[in-house]
């Protein structure tokens, strides 16, 4: 084996004598490396930001830059009253031209039947 894996090394974090593993070791364990290098820090606690909730206006403080509301509950209810607020067109049936509400763009049938109905007599053709 060779000589320098075998000699006692000193860690460039907490200063402990080792046995490397491997000729460029230079850290006794993962640990001492992630946090000399700043790559994680260990036990860093993470920056708390104040918020505004989306829903109800009400401060809250969180860590995540995308969190948007103070509660589930409050997101159950934003994302409702959204689904509420999405606009219904009228449009006219490909196939028996009845006036029919969707909030769909691309739908151009009034009824599954319909659907149906034009899938079986371009089959036909």
């Amino acid at each position: 084996m060779n000589k320098l894996i075998n000699q006692k090394r000193i860690c460039l974090y907490c200063k402990k004598k080792y046995i490397p593993n491997a000729g460029n070791q230079l850290f006794c364990c993962n640990r001492c490396s992630t946090i000399y290098r700043g790559l994680y820090p260990y036990r860093e606690i993470p920056k708390t930001i104040l918020k505004y909730c989306i829903q109800c206006s009400k401060e809250f403080l969180s860590n995540n830059k995308k969190k948007a509301y103070c509660s589930d509950k409050c997101q159950i209810i934003h994302r409702e009253n959204s689904y509420k607020k999405i606009k219904k067109s009228k449009k006219i049936c490909f196939v028996c031209l009845k006036e029919f509400n969707t909030s769909s763009w691309i739908q151009r049938y009034c009824s599954k039947e319909c659907y149906l109905k034009n899938k079986r007599d371009n089959k036909n053709e």
